[in-house]
C-alpha cells in the first residue's frame, strides 16, 4: 500500500491564494509566498499549486501580489515560488500544450496537473507521458454527484457536465499514462464537510494509480 500523503491544494487567482468553496465562491487567503513558507514549516508532503485565473491578466501591480515586481504569469510564480520550497509541487491551469507542460516543468514545477486539456485532447495525456515520465503528469478529476448515486466529471470550473461517469474517465486517463489522479468532489470542495469517500472509493477501486 502506499504512504499516505498529507497534500495541500492552493488555488491561485488574480495573484493569491483562495479558499474554493463549490467552485463557485472565493475566500481570499493571500500572498502565495507566504503561504508556502507556512506549509513548508509544517512539513506537509507535497503541494498542488492551482492557477484558476478567470481574467486575461493578472493585477500585478499590486505589491501585496507582485512579490518582487518581476511576476508576469502564473510561470514566474512557479518559479519564484519553487525556489524556497522543499517539497514536491504539481502546478496547473491553462494547460493545453506538451511545450506549456515544458515551460511550467522549466519554472520548477515536479509534477503537471491538467483538466480540461486531456478532456478536449486526451492524446495529450500519453504525449505528456511520453516526453516527461508518467510520475509527472497528473490528471485533474472535478466530479459532482448524480442522483442515481454516480458522478459526472465537470469542466468550466465545476458548472458544464461533460456527461461523463467519473470512474470511466479515470480509467481512461490511467489507460493513457497518467501517472497520478488529483480527484476533487464539487459537491464537497471547501465545505468543511470533510471528503466525498464514496467517490473515492469508486475510483480507487477501479484504478491502479
Amino acid at each position: 500500500m502506499l504512504k499516505k500523503r498529507l497534500i495541500a491544494c492552493l488555488p491561485l487567482m488574480d495573484g493569491q491564494v483562495v479558499q474554493s468553496i463549490n467552485f463557485q465562491r472565493f475566500n481570499m487567503i493571500g500572498n502565495a509566498a507566504i503561504v508556502m513558507k507556512h506549509l513548508n514549516a509544517w512539513e506537509v508532503d507535497e503541494i498542488v499549486f492551482l492557477d484558476i485565473n478567470r481574467r486575461k491578466n493578472y493585477d500585478f501591480w499590486r505589491p501585496d501580489v507582485n512579490y518582487d515586481n518581476t511576476l508576469k504569469e502564473f510561470a514566474d510564480v512557479i518559479r519564484y515560488i519553487s525556489t524556497s520550497m522543499f517539497v514536491p509541487l504539481t502546478a496547473g491551469g491553462g494547460i493545453r500544450t506538451v511545450d506549456d507542460m515544458r515551460r511550467y516543468i522549466h519554472a520548477g514545477a515536479d509534477k503537471i496537473s491538467i483538466n480540461t486539456a486531456a478532456i478536449q485532447n486526451p492524446k495529450v495525456i500519453t504525449e505528456g507521458a511520453e516526453k516527461f515520465g508518467s510520475q509527472c503528469i497528473v490528471v485533474s478529476i472535478d466530479a459532482r454527484r448524480q442522483a442515481n448515486g454516480t458522478h459526472h466529471v465537470m469542466t468550466n470550473f465545476g458548472q458544464t457536465d461533460t456527461g461523463m461517469n467519473a470512474v470511466d474517465w479515470a480509467r481512461k486517463v490511467e489507460d493513457l499514462g497518467a501517472g497520478e489522479i488529483f480527484l476533487t468532489s464539487v459537491d464537497q470542495d471547501g465545505s468543511m464537510k470533510g471528503y466525498d469517500a464514496p467517490l473515492i472509493q469508486s475510483v480507487a477501486a477501479e484504478v491502479h494509480i
